[in-house]
């Protein structure tokens, strides 16, 4: 069983709901047994009718639980009951064995009292008649003379609070097991739930860091007033350009995130689309123009124009960008990036090529794993969050694709992932 998103464990109503269906079967069950206490016993017609009125309280409990639903339920059964075996045992004394009843009672006043002080009075209550009942049995002769059969009945008011209980114990089991797996469940959403908002704000500082640090140049090359007009007017294109593309990222992010979080709900992560990556490179190119002009960096997209994939649009454009982020951090000036394709059967392999500083094996080995990611500063000291890679590799094998890094220190790192044509 699966708990839906956002449904929450009602105790309360599950302890309720356990509650009736005991009371239920102990109604049913002891209805049963009294019927047929009562058949065997009707030589003596004071006990035959006293099995009868215990009958009619079960069955009456049984219609309040079925029927009515009312809380009045939980209290008439073991009053009522409690006040008959007080009635029956004062009435036949100790020979029917029908004390044995209380601890029924007893155990019913335990386990499904909602109020404390309800709990505490009827327990106490139920020592005290047990305390007097046997006080009374032992110096006062019953009131009617026993069946014939009292031995055989004596077995069966010895034996029946046994199976009562065992039955209640039995469904108290199962249903608190019951409710430890619910809230197992629950506490595993609850867990998806923060990662998933732990990793949609790392997506969002991740894939916004660019696209401001833009702004923010053109911003402050403006405030020196070192300008001209006509290349003022040039730069507030720009930026009104940059503002545009980070609009649009953010869309793009809270889409994807809207996607995955409702896909979750359908068991499906990924929307497959059929995708230009052409155009889809010649996108991310475009944003990252800037920032790749003041590293004096040449971005390339050696991509043929007709070239499709199938896979999420959100996420295979968050990779692109990401990939391109990564490979302008860790490129010097004068160097270049390189977007290109490759066929491979009944997949498409793409590649993000830089010329940069590269990484060594143990960065390499590192790279993937959460727990023992880092952040290193590129070559312009720009920060990251160490995030990037593992959502991007997460992301493709979602979309039934693979991603592997080629970096050697100092002679520059390839980035492949494959898609499905």
């Amino acid at each position: 069983m699966q708990a839906a998103p956002g449904a929450t464990f009602d105790g309360i109503a599950f302890a309720r709901k356990s509650y009736v269906k005991v009371m239920n079967i102990v109604c049913m069950v002891s209805a049963s047994l009294a019927l047929l206490s009562a058949y065997i016993g009707r030589d003596s017609m004071p006990y035959f009718f006293s099995l009868i009125g215990l009958a009619g309280i079960f069955l009456f409990s049984l219609l309040f639980y079925l029927v009515f639903k009312f809380s009045l339920a939980r209290y008439f059964v073991p009053v009522a009951t409690t006040l008959w075996i007080f009635y029956i045992c004062i009435a036949f004394g100790s020979s029917l064995g029908n004390q044995n009843y209380l601890v029924i009672a007893l155990v019913a006043f335990a386990v499904f009292s909602k109020k404390g002080w309800y709990r505490v009075t009827g327990i106490t209550s139920i020592l005290a008649i047990a305390l007097f009942v046997n006080i009374y049995q032992r110096y006062h002769p019953p009131f009617y003379d026993a069946p014939k059969a009292a031995d055989f009945l004596f077995v069966i008011n010895v034996i029946t609070p046994m199976i009562i209980i065992v039955l209640m114990c039995w469904n108290l089991m199962k249903d608190v097991s019951k409710a430890q797996k619910i809230i197992e469940q629950q506490k595993l959403s609850l867990s998806d739930s923060n990662q998933f908002k732990d990793k949609l704000l790392s997506i969002i500082g991740h894939d916004m860091r660019s696209p401001f640090n833009s702004a923010k140049g053109l911003i402050q090359l403006m405030e020196n007033d070192l300008l001209t007009k006509t290349e003022r007017e040039a730069l507030l294109k720009e930026l009104h350009a940059d503002v545009d593309m980070s609009l649009k990222t953010l869309d793009n992010i809270l889409n994807w995130a809207s996607q995955s979080y409702y896909g979750s709900v359908l068991n499906t992560r990924t929307k497959t689309e059929h995708l230009n990556i052409y155009e889809m490179v010649e996108m991310t190119i475009s944003s990252f123009n800037y920032l790749a002009a003041q590293k004096g960096i040449f971005l390339r997209n050696l991509i043929a124009p007709a070239t499709f994939a199938l896979g999420d649009r959100e996420q295979i454009i968050f990779i692109i960008r990401n990939l391109t982020s990564n490979a302008l951090k860790f490129s010097r000036e004068g160097q270049g990036i390189d977007f290109d394709v490759a066929e491979d059967n009944d997949k498409l392999i793409f590649s993000v090529k830089d010329h940069g500083i590269g990484m060594n094996e143990r960065t390499l080995s590192s790279l993937f794993h959460i727990a023992t990611r880092f952040s290193k500063e590129g070559t312009a000291n720009e920060k990251g969050s160490g995030l990037g890679l593992i959502f991007c590799k997460e992301f493709i094998e979602y979309n039934n694709g693979n991603l592997w890094i080629e970096s050697e220190e100092g002679h520059g790192t390839t980035v492949y992932f494959s898609l499905l044509k």
